[in-house]
């Protein structure tokens, strides 16, 4: 008996500490393979993998009419940004280039943080400008690391 009931409790406990699915998890954020995305025509790349196209361009194919859609389980684009990560942070990078009207603001170049405040700059947006202004190009993201002072 006394075993018996041994059994149970460390039964008991081990399905406490065992993980269950979770369906509020997020999917994690993907970045394009971008030489492989350039070579397909414009029709293509929108029904290419996750795994290639990155998450925002195969989220956006999900805005798509049927047979121009990737595979997958989202109504919208918006649906499966949802389901995603936030794009994450990225810090300048001077390997890509000075921060400036030449490099036309490039992410890598400048940072999420001046990338994302160009957007509110109407005579010199930065390349790629996807967002109507700074407050939707931050939300897009994770949040800024915070720095160690």
């Amino acid at each position: 008996m006394k075993f018996a009931i041994t059994a149970v409790l460390c039964s008991a406990a081990s399905a406490a500490i065992l993980p269950t699915p979770n369906s509020n998890l997020l999917l994690p954020w993907k970045e394009a393979d971008i030489y492989t995305v350039m070579q397909k025509n414009p029709l293509e790349m929108y029904t290419l993998p996750e795994a290639i196209s990155g998450t925002w361009l195969y989220c956006q194919g999900f805005n798509n009419p049927s047979g121009l859609r990737p595979d997958g389980p989202y109504k919208d684009a918006q649906d499966c940004l949802d389901k995603h990560e936030k794009k994450p942070w990225l810090q300048p990078d001077p390997a890509f280039g000075p921060c400036d009207k030449r490099s036309h603001y490039i992410e890598e170049a400048c940072g999420t943080d001046v990338y994302c405040k160009q957007h509110d700059v109407q005579d010199d947006l930065p390349v790629p400008a996807l967002f109507d202004n700074s407050a939707e190009c931050f939300n897009f993201y994770s949040q800024p690391p915070v720095s160690k002072a």
